[in-house]
């Protein structure tokens, strides 16, 4: 590290550089000087951090725009290097120029209090602390200085939230002070600066003082009682929301004095936007205080039943086939619905922000989910239609709430299905048999409720996989996956008309990677949950689309292409299928042999490759030896070893059929023995006890 003299030296060095005339000059002794700086190869004594400052604070006039924005950003490099004097010196230098400077210098000096703030030194307290309490007073005067039409009064707003949000708890002695001049910024007709002032109250009333935050709350509620017109009322809805989310525990103290005043306005709104943020603000609340919330679940579940639906501009038909199941590749009323736009029509945001109230009143109240199911359940799966896709979005992700919730209240349902040994009489929900001692009163109850609602919803989802949006597609697969998780075999009916959409997903070449993942990871849940036997009519189509994801190019899709194949094994097996073997070992063994493959590709296709050898050996003569060969050369291969150990640990144990070994035995013993003289607790207990 350089001495401070040998520092003291570079720095005028560079101050002079940075008064040339010549652009070039100037900007690269700011490059040096940030560079040096970071790599602590650079020592400021008081006097030179004195220039420094000054001069950065002089080339933020710059006439040139890239010497300028260096500037910037070399102030946050500089201010975790400078003694509080010169910070404070900075700090009043920028406050000064942001409120007396020209245009282009105000948003150049607002930008660069910015990075300075972004870069104060969060383990010096004390540093940052009086600093902190030198600047807010600074912002807030400027606020009163400043038109309220002026642009700098955002960046002094946006600043003053950034510091209440970093440091408001050091700061607590000038929060009266701010939340005075930031209640005034809302009584402005500027919805950009009321947005930032909302922003800056809500991070301040995090951690201000009780007192104060009552103070402000009785502000808002007042201000909320006797705003006139949309958008002032608006105004005090968004910043109660803000203040929920900041603050949920001790804004629950004052639900009974807001919920009713917002439940007021939602019934009786007429403006789309402003029924858009009441219903947010019901959200919010609903998730930060659902103790409290509870006293008015029937009116919310009221007002949110009508706005779901809530579509004037926009006929829904009446007369949809129903019964049709099959995924087919004609227009469907769906997709002209997606087609239908209305720039000026905002209903959705109404439809939307119903939607999530409804999510939030699905996971705030576990202990009712079966009321939930039946009220809700119900009427999302009937929204399931809804023309728009950002609301159609939210409709799924509620449902997959409800289902998501009711795996906590029954976290592995596929244990609880009743087992051909099993004893004592099975008890049926929906389609599937299930134990009953594996299931207590509530969860009976609950499957119950969710199974009466299996028709209705898997038909609706079955007509969404006709519409052409991606989202909507992977957000019905990813619904259906939870679905048969909670419910375990209820898919096995609808097999007929929801394969098609599978197969489209995974063959089509239009269609995603994430959409493929989602296809293919929902047919692996169909798999391990369904009785063998119902997929013995679609095998060929089955293996058609797992071979084709296998040979996928992108690693994540040919994963779980290969994650399918080993759990069609016993499928396979079970409904004598063996003729279709080679064709889905062929694609198993072509991952198998490259070596220059993703690791996990790597790993899924050694295990498919054994499971298949020691199962398949029959329908495959002619790979087994082969594959056999593979297998003692990833032994090699440490990356591959232990995986390559578990397969031939399933074909020697196979016994039907029998495999022959005889061919890698040579090779394969010495190998075998070294292993067990290393130290890998896995190795050595993989191959203990295993007869060639």
């Amino acid at each position: 590290m350089a001495t401070t003299a040998t520092s003291a030296y570079h720095v005028a060095q560079l101050i002079d550089k940075m008064m040339s005339v010549d652009k070039d000059y100037r900007f690269m002794a700011v490059n040096d000087l940030m560079r040096e700086l970071q790599t602590n190869n650079m020592r400021l004594d008081d006097d030179s951090e004195k220039k420094v400052v000054r001069m950065l604070i002089r080339l933020l006039d710059d006439n040139n725009g890239e010497v300028q924005n260096l500037a910037v950003k070399c102030l946050g490099t500089v201010t975790q290097r400078v003694k509080e004097a010169q910070a404070e010196t900075l700090v009043d230098a920028l406050c000064s120029m942001m409120v007396a400077g020209s245009d282009s210098l105000r948003d150049v000096s607002s930008i660069a209090l910015k990075t300075v703030v972004g870069h104060l030194p969060v383990g010096n307290t004390v540093f940052v602390t009086n600093l902190m309490k030198r600047l807010v007073p600074k912002l807030n005067a400027a606020l009163e200085q400043t038109k309220p039409n002026d642009s700098v009064r955002l960046e002094v707003v946006d600043i003053i939230g950034d510091v209440l949000s970093r440091f408001g708890s050091l700061i607590t002695s000038v929060h009266k002070d701010t939340q005075k001049v930031l209640l005034e910024q809302l009584l402005l007709e500027r919805p950009a600066l009321k947005k930032k002032s909302t922003i800056a109250l809500g991070a301040m009333m995090s951690v201000c003082s009780h007192e104060l935050f009552k103070d402000t709350m009785d502000v808002f509620i007042a201000r909320l009682g006797d705003a006139k017109g949309s958008h002032s009322i608006r105004t005090y809805v968004v910043a109660l929301t803000c203040v929920a989310k900041t603050s949920g525990s001790r804004f629950s103290d004052y639900i009974s004095r807001v919920a009713p005043k917002i439940l007021d306005q939602v019934e009786t709104a007429d403006d789309d936007e402003l029924k858009e943020a009441l219903l947010q603000a019901l959200e919010t609340f609903t998730y930060r205080c659902p103790r409290e919330m509870a006293t008015y679940q029937d009116r919310v579940l009221k007002i949110v039943t009508a706005d779901l639906t809530y579509d004037p501009n926009y006929s829904y038909s009446d007369d949809e086939d129903e019964s049709s199941m099959e995924v087919g590749e004609g227009d469907t009323d769906e997709e002209d619905a997606e087609d239908y736009s209305d720039d000026d029509d905002m209903s959705w945001k109404v439809r939307r922000a119903s939607a999530k109230t409804i999510e939030a009143m699905i996971v705030s109240r576990r202990d009712q989910l079966p009321l939930s199911v039946q009220t809700l359940g119900p009427l999302l799966i009937s929204r399931l239609r809804e023309r728009e896709e950002n609301v159609r979005i939210d409709i799924y992700n509620a449902y997959i709430a409800i289902l998501s919730q009711a795996r906590l209240v029954v976290p592995n349902a596929l244990a609880a299905v009743h087992k051909d040994d099993d004893v004592e009489e099975p008890i049926k929900i929906g389609t599937t048999l299930f134990s009953p001692s594996a299931l207590s009163g509530e969860q009976q109850q609950l499957l119950e409720a969710i199974a009466e609602q299996s028709e209705p919803l898997l038909k609706a989802v079955m007509k969404q996989l006709r519409l052409k949006s991606p989202r909507t597609r992977s957000l019905s697969f990813e619904l259906l996956a939870n679905f048969v998780r909670t419910l375990p075999g209820s898919l096995a009916s609808f097999l007929p008309g929801l394969l098609p959409g599978l197969s489209n997903a995974v063959l089509d070449r239009a269609s995603g990677a994430p959409m493929k993942i989602d296809a293919l990871s929902l047919l692996s849940r169909i798999i391990k949950s369904h009785d063998h036997s119902v997929f013995a009519p679609h095998l060929p189509n089955i293996v058609e689309l797992t071979v084709s994801a296998i040979r996928d190019n992108f690693y994540k899709v040919s994963a779980e292409g290969l994650g399918v194949a080993s759990q069609l094994v016993p499928v396979i097996r079970d409904c004598g299928a063996g003729k279709l073997v080679p064709s889905l070992y062929d694609s198993i063994f072509e991952k198998l042999k490259i070596n220059d493959i993703d690791q996990e590709v790597k790993e899924r296709a050694i295990y498919a490759a054994g499971l298949y050898v020691a199962t398949f050996a029959d329908d495959m003569p002619s790979m087994v030896s082969t594959t056999l060969e593979l297998m003692v050369e990833r032994l090699r291969n440490e990356m591959t070893r232990l995986y390559a150990v578990r397969a031939l640990i399933m074909i020697v144990e196979s016994r039907t059929p029998l495999v022959d070994l005889s061919a890698i035995a040579p090779v394969l013993l010495p190998i075998i023995t070294d292993f067990l003289r290393k130290n890998s607790r896995a190795l050595r207990e993989g191959f203990t006890g295993v007869r060639l």
